[in-house]
């Protein structure tokens, strides 16, 4: 009897896209709490109930409505199994690690011993105190403005100036379509710490090489090191961070950067939201020396997380940023860039299964610079609007205490703005291998 309980509520629990359309079926007659104390001991009730507040978010009220199924039916896989879940969610692990035990010489099916062992897998992961893990990527891109001014939205609103190679000093000049390649590691150790309130601190490592396919005009690498921690306060975390950026271009120009950052992270408040404050110095030299510059930079964003639904997911970010550069040698000695810049972002997630996502996303900017290259200065006024859609499918290889996946994504941008300069098509297709220990 226990074997052919556990074989059918586990078909039904493991066929996640059917599970979730009867789901969605069945809650157009919504249950109510008063229902569940008219018929406390209604196993199909309650299970429908606790299937309910999962869709919601409430899994303490999951959690109970599965407790009474189990009372009722100690047999009921079905329902220890989704007890489990939840307690690794909640982050109940040593008693989810009791739930899952009682499998042990259980005749399962295939596709239930693996998520088993999933589970033990993420309960192991979470406890054994620290995570490490690293990405491997390969991106092929085409842009029809290697500038591609702002280059990274956001982060680099003020930190991109136009290639001199393709445009003229008024932007007149149409820049060169350029297709290239980029190859990109990242790894990163995070190990709990002991101490109150601080919950766990790391280091992550993340390299770059990008060379274009026959121009070599954008060819050019990277290495950034960064230390962060977690401290915990309140409904959030604290996340301090120092990091140091070195980068060199085809054309001999070095970079070096220093950034202090404070982020705040409140997930578990009834709207999730992150600000983010950060300082950076930077130094930029050329051969020549001709453009050597140093500047300071100081952003401050904030966004927000909204759970539309299920499967749909809207995030909002603004962020100001300020920059003030000026050139220490005496080939350049009269310049001066005083920079301001506003961003406004909106983008939505749809997931359309387990594997597949898609986002798309506008971004409104703004970036006021007085610049002086002579006695007179120049004043400019940019105001862009970026509009992205991208598309990801992802495969897990296996689930061990190890998980390796593969994502293959792709990303089209279109950038419009008042100053030519500044305007650019590109699209983006990557693979990207990632390894969780």
């Amino acid at each position: 009897m226990r074997k052919i309980i556990t074989v059918g509520l586990f078909a039904a629990l493991l066929n996640s896209a059917a599970w979730s359309q009867e789901s969605n079926d069945r809650l157009a007659a919504k249950i109510q709490f008063v229902d569940i104390l008219a018929s406390p001991d209604d196993v199909l009730l309650n299970t429908r109930y606790a299937e309910q507040q999962i869709l919601v978010g409430d899994l303490l009220g999951a959690l109970s409505a599965l407790e009474r199924v189990l009372i009722a039916q100690p047999e009921n896989s079905f329902a220890r199994l989704t007890v489990a879940r939840v307690r690794v969610w909640l982050g109940n692990f040593d008693q989810a690690k009791a739930d899952l035990k009682a499998f042990d010489g259980v005749d399962l099916p295939p596709a239930a011993t693996r998520l088993v062992e999933s589970l033990l897998a993420d309960i192991e992961n979470a406890t054994r105190g620290y995570s490490f893990g690293g990405d491997l990527t390969i991106s092929l891109w085409r842009s029809d403005n290697p500038g591609q001014y702002p280059r990274g939205g956001v982060t680099e609103l003020l930190g991109q100036d136009p290639l001199p190679t393709f445009l003229d000093s008024e932007g007149n000049a149409g820049p060169k379509p350029v297709t290239g390649r980029t190859v990109s590691a990242y790894i990163r150790y995070l190990h709990d710490l002991p101490l109150a309130n601080w919950r766990r601190a790391g280091v992550s490592v993340r390299a770059s090489k990008t060379s274009d396919i026959g121009s070599q005009l954008s060819d050019g690498r990277w290495v950034s090191i960064k230390l962060e921690s977690q401290v915990q306060s309140g409904l959030g975390a604290w996340v301090p961070r120092l990091s140091w950026t070195t980068s060199e271009s085809f054309y001999g120009n070095r970079q070096k950067q220093l950034e202090v950052g404070l982020g705040w992270a409140a997930s578990d408040s009834w709207v999730p939201f992150n600000a983010d404050f950060s300082g950076r110095h930077v130094s930029v030299d050329t051969p020549s020396g001709a453009r050597t510059k140093d500047y300071r930079q100081a952003q401050v964003s904030v966004g927000l997380l909204h759970q539309a639904s299920e499967r749909t997911y809207l995030s909002v970010n603004l962020a100001y940023q300020k920059k003030r550069a000026h050139a220490p040698s005496a080939a350049a000695a009269s310049q001066l860039i005083n920079n301001r810049g506003v961003s406004m972002s909106i983008a939505g997630t749809l997931l359309v299964s387990g594997r597949i996502s898609l986002r798309a996303g506008v971004e409104q900017q703004r970036t006021n610079w007085v610049d002086r290259y002579s006695l007179e200065p120049r004043r400019r006024a940019d105001r862009s609007i970026q509009r992205s859609l991208s598309a990801q499918y992802r495969v897990k290889l296996f689930s061990t205490s190890a998980p390796l996946s593969i994502d293959l994504t792709w990303r089209g941008v279109r950038n419009r703005s008042n100053l030519s300069t500044y305007q650019y098509d590109s699209n983006l297709t990557e693979l990207t291998l990632r390894q969780r220990y």
